[in-house]
């Protein structure tokens, strides 16, 4: 698909964010939480890929930073990403962990 200016369109698989899309039981952070799991798992946002400052990802989806926590800590505990103190948040893997494949906690 080309754009008026010539320009070629990017189709994305994973449509924006619309908060409130899910029913009201389920939290923002978990709306959250699989939205970036839907990019993640879409290749949008790759493996390696560091995540965007906590603050800036959280100004992106309309949130707290303490909501945007919340979902950061659902996203490892699905195995996604992983947090390295004072360097980010990297993207770890393409697919959640199954409960058979999380390691017990030491």
């Amino acid at each position: 698909m080309t754009s008026m200016n010539g320009a070629v369109a990017r189709a994305t698989a994973v449509p924006s964010f619309n908060r409130g899309q899910l029913p009201e039981s389920v939290y923002v952070y978990q709306e959250v939480a699989d939205h970036i799991a839907a990019r993640i798992t879409h290749g949008e946002l790759p493996v390696h890929t560091r995540l965007p400052r906590r603050e800036v990802l959280a100004a992106e989806y309309g949130v707290s930073v303490p909501t945007l926590k919340l979902a950061l800590k659902m996203l490892q505990g699905w195995g996604l990403v992983k947090t390295l103190p004072s360097k980010g948040t990297y993207v770890e893997r393409r697919s959640r962990l199954m409960d058979d494949e999380r390691q017990a906690p030491r």
